[in-house]
């Protein structure tokens, strides 16, 4: 199925392919994503179509599974304001992409997190 998608995708003109591997419910009994089988179907995609692959990392023990497989990490509005994660992606040598909600404006979360000792310093962004 992702494999279908990311050929729709990349007929359409689209820059990289963004895909969820982990679900955040509030509920644990929900469906939690696929995991690193979904990272890995998104690779395939990669594979398939040229285009990089973009997913929300959103818990720090995830940080190596994560960057094993995405080319960019997307950091969604709910943990713009968790630092530790934010510290952990500044120290990949990847590209990040924020949220879109209320609290990812430009003076919370990702950007605190390229000036964090350790941190890569640079910061490239993608479009939503």
């Amino acid at each position: 199925m992702m494999l279908g998608i990311g050929g729709q995708v990349a007929s359409s003109g689209a820059s990289f392919l963004r895909g969820g591997a982990f679900k955040p419910r509030t509920s644990p009994y929900a469906f939690q994503g696929l995991g690193e089988e979904g990272l890995r179907c998104l690779a395939e995609a990669r594979e398939a179509t040229g285009l990089p692959v973009a997913t929300e990392l959103m818990d720090p023990r995830d940080i190596d599974l994560v960057g094993r497989y995405a080319d960019v990490i997307q950091i969604g509005a709910r943990n713009m304001q968790n630092f530790r994660l934010l510290t952990e992606v500044g120290r990949l040598d990847k590209p990040r992409r924020r949220g879109t909600g209320r609290s990812s404006s430009a003076s919370a979360g990702c950007e605190p997190s390229r000036r964090l000792p350790g941190t890569h310093s640079t910061s490239r962004r993608f479009p939503s």
